[in-house]
């Protein structure tokens, strides 16, 4: 929880000094939901929502930490961790935020859908 709150201290302190910043992450909306309301105050936020197929993301997920060992170490990624051992475990259920900003969904499967011009037509829109 600590690393939590000093992200979202380090971000208010960022656009408090007119940064314009791009803040990524695994948002978990019952979590993450409650602070970025309290953002919109002062910054102009768009959301863009990366989806993808439930089994690739988690193949994804176990290659990213089976590739670096200290993923586990700092994130405790129980998954990783499990399939090391030989333990394939289900994919798990992302919601995605529901925030009061404009949001983009993008496909990641192959490249980005839509291009990444697109994105940046959104994003400064």
């Amino acid at each position: 929880m600590h690393t939590y709150h000093v992200f979202f201290e380090t971000i208010e302190c960022l656009l408090n000094g007119k940064v314009s910043i791009v803040v990524e992450a695994a948002f978990q909306h019952k979590l993450w939901e409650p602070e970025i309301v309290n953002l919109q105050n002062i910054a102009r936020i768009r959301q863009i929502n990366c989806s993808i197929d439930a089994q690739l993301s988690q193949e994804r997920y176990i290659e990213r930490g089976v590739n670096d060992p200290n993923r586990v170490r700092f994130h405790g990624d129980k998954g990783v961790q499990e399939a090391i051992n030989g333990v394939e475990l289900p994919p798990g259920n992302y919601i995605t935020p529901d925030l009061n900003a404009p949001a983009l969904d993008v496909d990641t499967t192959h490249d980005y859908s839509p291009s990444i011009d697109d994105i940046l037509s959104f994003i400064f829109s």
